[in-house]
């Protein structure tokens, strides 16, 4: 009965003490029997707890069941399949939601270990971990929504946001001048490809941007992504150094500033 009904052994005999549904008979070396109505009546019991009704509530609608107070209980099982339809709806967007942290932590699986790595070995103390930097950024970014489009443009995003949580990682310790310079073509390369898919972006506006060169073209790249930040600017808040310092640690605003315009 347990594995048809998916009720515990401890819940069977609850609902034996409490009158709701008590096996048929018993035998002598003390196994419990059910015939097919008690089993049915378990498999409500079963439905009917796991949308959240009380024990009491349950025990009410099994005896108007063995009443014949049909349209009580049809009713109730009616409410019993809505709730199931919302909770399927939730499992559902959940899943949804645990495959795209799985695909996007796979995607940047190298880029984690690696910023990781490099702090670890700085022994730089963050002011937020890479792991609650992804998930804060993801966060920001899930408003809209897990359709294709919306991943796509999501995935993009992120390459940009986990290269400025590096940037923070080391804003305080000595340079590493190699690694600045290739970093800060690896996010400026990022921003490029970034704004360069933009679906709002007219193809007129993409191809002036792509035929920009040298340091008009660090200038425009420049530009626009501080614009994305003064976007998130909201009220009480004083300018884009202040979202980018409080995303990514204080003073990774200036950094990558005077960095992209040396």
């Amino acid at each position: 009965m347990v594995q048809e009904t998916g009720l515990s052994r401890k819940a069977l005999q609850e609902y034996d003490r409490l009158g709701i549904v008590s096996p048929t008979s018993k035998t002598e070396g003390g196994y419990w029997l059910y015939d097919d109505k008690a089993v049915d009546k378990l498999r409500l019991v079963s439905t009917f707890r796991l949308v959240g009704y009380s024990r009491a509530q349950i025990k009410e609608l099994i005896d108007s069941a063995d009443g014949d107070n049909i349209d009580i209980l049809s009713a109730n099982l009616g409410k019993a399949l809505d709730a199931l339809r919302k909770k399927k709806e939730q499992i559902d967007k959940t899943m949804q939601l645990l495959e795209f942290e799985r695909e996007m932590l796979g995607s940047f699986a190298d880029r984690i270990r690696e910023q990781v790595e490099y702090q670890r070995s700085r022994r730089i103390d963050l002011k937020r971990s890479v792991t609650e930097s992804h998930t804060k950024a993801l966060g920001n970014l899930m408003f809209a929504g897990t359709d294709e489009t919306a991943r796509n443009e999501i995935m993009r995003a992120m390459e940009p946001t986990m290269l400025l949580q590096f940037f923070g990682a080391y804003v305080d310790e000595d340079e590493d001048p190699e690694l600045v310079r290739r970093k800060t073509e690896e996010l400026l390369d990022a921003w490029d490809g970034y704004i360069l898919e933009l679906p709002g972006l007219s193809d007129e506006k993409k191809k002036e941007i792509s035929e920009l060169e040298g340091k008009e073209r660090l200038q425009c790249i420049r530009d626009f992504m501080f614009a994305v930040a003064e976007a998130q600017v909201s009220d009480g808040v004083e300018n884009t150094k202040t979202v980018i310092d409080g995303n990514y640690g204080k003073g990774t605003f200036d950094k990558v500033k005077e960095i992209i315009d040396r």
